[in-house]
């Protein structure tokens, strides 16, 4: 009687591991990574000089990045450096975790 007990206990753990491992990796593959620095530049910076400015920003209005735009352009000389972009995903990973501020990564 025992012996069927503890059978029937190491197959429910084996089970019921399998299934948060299964549940674990369906979590694991929603999650979107963050875009890079230049993978924005490269879908934003249409004329292709190393910035997005208002008007490629504003090409895009469903993006966050045209809602965002002021607060992003931190040296205030309308367009969005590299750093900039680095930045703001900085900011935005760091605030997902918890975290206060993110420091500007140098160009």
């Amino acid at each position: 009687m025992m012996t069927k007990n503890l059978i029937k206990g190491i197959l429910f753990a084996g089970v019921f591991s399998m299934a948060i491992s299964v549940n674990a990796q369906d979590a694991v593959k929603k999650v979107k990574p963050a875009p890079t620095p230049e993978k924005l530049l490269k879908n934003f910076d249409t004329d292709k000089n190393g910035s997005i400015n208002k008007a490629e920003a504003e090409a895009n209005k469903n993006q966050s990045i045209f809602k965002k735009f002021d607060k992003v352009d931190a040296d205030k000389n309308g367009e969005i450096s590299k750093s900039e972009l680095q930045t703001m995903i900085d900011k935005r990973n760091n605030q997902k975790k918890g975290g206060k501020k993110a420091k500007k990564v140098q160009e």
